[in-house]
């Protein structure tokens, strides 16, 4: 978007059009290019302080709400109760989620106003999104049928390698050396924990990897979404459901309805594994809102590295619920994969990121084109 500013070359104070606030700058030039850098203000500090608070309540909640679900889930799927259908618990969830997000919006949330789900609404960033939450859920539901919970979380940890990868292919976000350097850990901790895990299965390994994949990519998206302003997290679970539901239902009529009929014929008056789907369904749908909410507050990247340090908490309790063995070789790839996430975070504001919805260091940077051209008292800018 472009804009005029009036600016003096070599002062300290960049004055901004009539409509905008006076603030504290600094001008570089650089043969046509002018530089203008604003910096923060007083009261950036209130805002900043405001932002950090939502992000920890949004990350506090997003963790509980994750490892909740994810123990559930892998708790259905084993012997226990032995619902092993990925693809009907994944569109039970959309389901719920649609019909829980429609009663919100209706008696609870008012000043937010149902988005009509008609043909127009579903353009194609948005259908690719619905594709990519819907092929995530499967893809975890699919991993947690045949991996143990730690196993699947460790794999997940690569999340932050292929959102960096997908971040500059889609949005051109560029980062340093040092930052590329810090995701070898991230993958080859991974690997090392792979090498020995006892309960190693392919198809549930094909099935976590395909799933850093398209997690990586639909946090890309829904950053941009969410952020753009074009969905709140209500509307968002509404719009996934439908789209869902005609692409889901061939499959599990082919592939999962006759073991589904046969196992819900053998519980008889058990209704146990019904009530514990049920829980499961809500979880969920707490899930699907607690990621978009925090989606809406951190960037990408921090949304992913966020997730590592959760990883920890999650492995370490289904450890104990579920007692899986676990190797020395596999802890030690897990632990070089959480440190090379820590690392990964801590330098991650070097990184330059074009829609970070934290407060960084410099607030707004524009640059000056053909400034030969233009008198050095009125500028046309534009981002940079």
């Amino acid at each position: 978007m472009l804009r005029w500013i009036r600016v003096g070359f070599g002062k300290d104070i960049l004055r901004k059009g009539e409509d905008e606030e006076e603030g504290d700058g600094r001008l570089e030039r650089k043969g046509s290019r002018l530089r203008i850098t604003r910096v923060p203000g007083a009261g950036d500090e209130d805002v900043a302080r405001n932002l950090w608070g939502r992000q920890v309540l949004a990350i506090v909640l997003w963790y509980i709400t994750n490892g909740s679900t994810v123990m559930l889930n892998r708790y259905l799927f084993m012997t226990d109760v032995g619902f092993t259908f990925p693809m009907t618990l994944t569109l039970m969830h959309l389901v719920s989620g649609y019909a829980l997000s429609t009663v919100a919006l209706k008696y609870f949330l008012r000043d937010l106003d149902p988005i009509p789900l008609n043909k127009a609404q579903y353009t194609s960033d948005k259908l690719k999104f619905a594709t990519l939450f819907v092929g995530n859920i499967i893809l975890g539901n699919v991993a947690l049928k045949f991996i143990p919970v730690s196993f699947m979380q460790t794999i997940k940890s690569m999340t932050p390698f292929f959102t960096t990868l997908f971040q500059y292919l889609i949005t051109g976000t560029r980062y340093t050396n040092q930052t590329l350097l810090s995701l070898f850990p991230v993958v080859g901790g991974v690997i090392l924990a792979t090498l020995k895990e006892q309960s190693f299965n392919m198809v549930g390994f094909l099935a976590a990897m395909a799933g850093c994949l398209v997690q990586a990519t639909q946090i890309v998206y829904a950053s941009k979404l969410l952020n753009e302003g074009k969905m709140d997290v209500f509307n968002t679970v509404r719009f996934v459901c439908p789209p869902a539901v005609i692409g889901l239902a061939p499959l599990i009529i082919t592939w999962e309805s006759a073991a589904l009929i046969s196992w819900i014929t053998t519980q008889g008056n058990n209704q146990k594994p019904f009530a514990l789907l049920m829980v499961s369904c809500f979880l969920a749908f707490l899930l699907n809102l607690s990621t978009f909410s925090l989606l809406k507050v951190v960037s990408g990247v921090a949304y992913s590295v966020s997730g590592n340090f959760k990883v920890v908490f999650v492995i370490i309790i289904s450890i104990l619920l579920f007692k899986n063995p676990v190797t020395p070789l596999g802890m030690s790839g897990c632990a070089i994969t959480i440190a090379g996430c820590t690392w990964y975070g801590l330098i991650k504001n070097r990184t330059i990121e074009p829609n970070s919805r934290t407060i960084p260091d410099v607030l707004e940077t524009v640059v000056v084109e053909n400034t030969n051209e233009l008198g050095s008292e009125e500028l046309r800018t534009s981002k940079a």
